[in-house]
């Protein structure tokens, strides 16, 4: 169909283009912040302590990451991109465990309390639990999906990025804890950065108030409500000034466009 004179579309909702691009970036920024994290823990912090940063940033910096990022890929890959997340969030939720595990023999060998004596520590336990808790149910989901093809716990999807996130900022605040102010600052910096470039990954926000809408739309599971002539879903479409004139077949393209990337959103908010 032609485009009609003086429109745009924003987002590209065939080829993905801004979308693979902001997974890419997600990538390298989820490397920087995991290299600043465990580069000055190795160097600085004991060798029976080093091992419960590097694993926890590799859990959540990491494996979650590319977890979160799998369930981004095109609606014809949907059933190779749930397998990807499942591996990817498995993986992540071994590499807690051991995390974990690595401190509390840290502590036994320092002679100190297994409990947790920090809110740090406390946040560390509330995390795997969820994180527990997500696996249990993400996999009863992906089973009842193959059987019967039908979506269960759709919260499940909710859950997992405030999992994340509570996860990502708790790897922040051990930073604080344990290393200089220089290094902590960076690393800390570069995770929070992480987290609001992860959450905003198929959303496209062309101003700070509507990042910050996407934000909040992604963290309470509710998707923001469009301006009157756009439509908002898991990559926005917009149609701009000078469309009065647009041929009927224009109108129908854009419509079916919507309409796929409706089903994308969709997919996406609860893979």
């Amino acid at each position: 169909a032609k485009k009609a004179p003086g429109a745009r579309i924003v987002g590209m909702p065939i080829a993905f283009g801004e979308v693979s691009g902001s997974m890419a970036n997600a990538s390298l920024l989820s490397l920087l912040a995991f290299l600043l994290v465990v580069l000055p823990s190795v160097y600085i912090t004991p060798f029976t302590f080093s091992p419960h940063p590097v694993l926890l940033a590799a859990s959540t910096l990491i494996a979650s990451v590319q977890g979160i990022l799998a369930l981004f890929g095109k609606p014809l890959d949907r059933a190779q991109a749930r397998e990807r997340h499942l591996r990817m969030q498995l993986l992540s939720g071994v590499l807690m465990i051991l995390g974990v595990g690595s401190i509390l023999i840290h502590k036994a060998i320092m002679g100190k309390s297994l409990m947790p004596r920090t809110n740090h520590g406390v946040a560390g336990w509330v995390v795997v639990g969820l994180y527990v808790l997500q696996i249990i149910f993400g996999l009863a989901k992906h089973t009842v999906l193959l059987s019967t093809g039908q979506k269960v716990y759709r919260w499940h999807g909710l859950v997992g990025s405030w999992a994340w996130v509570g996860a990502s900022i708790n790897v922040a605040t051990g930073t604080v804890l344990v290393l200089p102010s220089i290094p902590a600052t960076l690393a800390s910096a570069a995770t929070v950065m992480l987290i609001i470039k992860v959450l905003l990954v198929g959303k496209n926000s062309s101003s700070s108030a509507e990042a910050a809408s996407s934000l909040a739309s992604r963290l309470i599971g509710k998707t923001a409500v469009p301006a009157k002539g756009t439509h908002t879903g898991g990559v926005q479409l917009a149609a701009l000034a000078g469309t009065n004139n647009a041929s009927a077949s224009s109108g129908t393209a854009l419509n079916g466009a919507a309409d796929e990337q409706e089903v994308m959103r969709s997919e996406i908010q609860d893979p």
